[in-house]
């Protein structure tokens, strides 16, 4: 099946899919200083390249996913000549797969007359996360414009659902859900609108090089779908190009990570194109890291056996047959604490199934967890018959399956009296009610009856990613020694570095929201900086 943004939750659904955040205004810029550029800088640029098209503008922004579009409208409200330009045929980027946007102090807030944080408590949250290596006064700029940039949404035709606290997961009552609780009603509203606005926008253009001269950004180098080269000569440039994420050999390079069974949930362009071009001219490389979820090789995520082994609470034991963690971690934190609680063992981590399990969640009381396919309640179909496919599979092999726990512990190549020790104890902690080793609710406590048993390997999915290239709090992108790099710009996931090593779902909605806001703070910079 060719998946595109339009076709992919025909089929597919993504849990917890809120993936972006705001923007910065209000601060002031520090004056852009031209720098002499290295040889390297000017000799790896326009001698290589023979534009068979030039075009002129104010403003060049590669990427249109939501911090492109948001930049674009801004920039264009502010009397900017703009050009959009995309890789992808259309444009809007992972938008369409989000959920939620978060905000603070929106009219929509207001009129539900919700019990709203104080802005220092949102903050506060998000350091606490990240024990406080983020940056809070950039915090605080994001935080101070989301409710605002919620309302600017509305006028340029944006449809919300409602804002709540994101399925119980959030902290405050500040996800603002989409219409129809999907990102399609918001990419369509935004596409409408750039149309209303008559911005041009390059589709199926690949940028291959930022232009400099003495140091200064001044437009880049792209090439058409049938390989034409194109020149822009622009007063500055915004790089709103997206993750890496689709690139796993530059993931593994940057994050350590070991991407050999990982997977891009979006099929998406966004290979590092921006923080290569970002990085040739001496941007600032900073950390990257990861918006994760959970996989089943050989099977998609809208597939049963992912709806059980991935986000159910029911019992996860190491590559030695060990429980290590409580499984309704997912309810409270989504994936992302999930997956560094797996990344913590020294083994491969597993989920377990028993005859009675498989049973209870395909005819049974159904799904724990919902997403956007699957509302809690919801029955597995599938679920036996896929677990017993992914069993007789060959080559890289996740579903184990043994008629005892001995079997299945001699198949996965576990302790068969460690797993047989370790179903024991369950058992005798879902009989008290209580789980005194790691605190699962009693709820999700159910024993394990007879076999036939199945232990499925889950591999990492890599959503998107954040960061790599280094900016001020006025987008301004930056070199090694923080100094500004003149009419470079940079916006969304590409350059946020509020996050460090994982997302925080307790603000959801938050990198969303950031998308929004940094896209329309970046065009407000460079409409100052251009006055100057």
């Amino acid at each position: 099946m060719n998946l595109t943004r339009r076709n992919f939750f025909k089929g597919a659904s993504v849990a917890g899919a809120s993936i972006m955040a705001a923007s910065i205004v209000g601060c002031s810029a520090p004056e852009p200083v031209a720098k002499e550029a290295t040889p390297e800088e000017e000799n790896s640029q326009a001698k290589t390249y023979a534009p068979e098209q030039s075009y002129e503008c104010d403003l060049a922004i590669i990427g249109a996913g939501n911090s492109g579009m948001c930049a674009a409208i801004e920039a264009t409200a502010l009397g900017l000549n703009v050009i959009l330009i995309e890789k992808s045929t259309e444009i809007g980027g992972s938008s369409f797969a989000t959920e939620v946007i978060f905000g603070l102090g929106s009219k929509m807030q207001a009129e539900a007359n919700l019990d709203l944080p104080y802005r220092y408590q949102v903050v506060n949250e998000e350091l606490s996360y990240t024990n406080h290596h983020s940056d809070p006064l950039l915090w605080g700029d994001y935080v101070d414009h989301s409710g605002e940039n919620i309302d600017w949404l509305q006028e340029q035709g944006v449809p919300f659902d409602s804002v709540d606290d994101y399925r119980g997961v959030s902290a405050f009552d500040t996800a603002h859900w989409w219409e129809g609780k999907i990102g399609t009603s918001f990419l369509e509203s935004m596409t409408a609108r750039i149309g209303e606005l008559g911005i041009e926008t390059h589709t199926g253009t690949s940028a291959l090089d930022l232009k400099t001269e003495g140091g200064k950004v001044i437009g880049l180098y792209a090439e058409t779908g049938d390989g034409k080269v194109i020149e822009y000569n622009a007063r500055a440039v915004l790089l709103a190009c997206g993750g890496i994420g689709n690139d796993l050999a530059l993931l593994q390079e940057k994050t350590g990570i070991d991407t050999t069974h990982a997977k891009p949930e979006f099929p998406l362009p966004n290979v590092g194109d921006g923080h290569r071009m970002a990085w040739a001219v001496g941007a600032k490389e900073t950390d990257i890291s990861i918006l994760p979820c959970l996989g089943v090789d050989g099977f998609v995520i809208r597939d049963a056996i992912s709806m059980a082994s991935c986000i159910q609470p029911g019992l996860y034991i190491n590559g030695d047959g060990e429980r290590f963690m409580a499984e309704d971690l997912h309810l409270k934190k989504l994936y992302a604490l999930v997956i560094n609680a797996q990344r913590s063992q020294l083994t491969s981590t597993y989920t377990f199934f028993d005859n009675d399990f498989i049973e209870l969640l395909e005819n049974g009381r159904g799904s724990y967890v919902g997403n956007l396919e699957v509302e809690p309640g919801d029955t597995l179909p599938g679920l036996r018959e896929q677990l017993e496919t992914g069993s007789q599979a060959t080559g890289y092999r996740v579903v184990y399956k043994g008629e005892t726990l001995e079997d299945l512990a001699t198949d996965m190549g576990a302790n068969p009296e460690t797993l047989q020790a370790t179903i024991l104890r369950y058992n005798e902690l879902c009989e008290k009610g209580i789980d005194e080793d790691f605190g699962k609710d009693s709820e999700y406590m159910n024993p394990v009856g007879s076999g036939p048993y199945y232990a499925v390997h889950t591999d990492l999915s890599v959503l998107t990613t954040f960061g790599g290239v280094g900016i001020n709090r006025n987008m301004q992108v930056i070199d090694g020694e923080n100094q500004v790099i003149p009419g470079l710009y940079s916006s969304g996931v590409t350059s946020c570095g509020l996050y460090q090593d994982t997302y925080n779902y307790q603000i959801s909605g938050g990198m969303n929201g950031y998308c929004t806001y940094s896209g329309r703070h970046a065009a407000q910079q460079v409409a100052q900086d251009l006055k100057q």
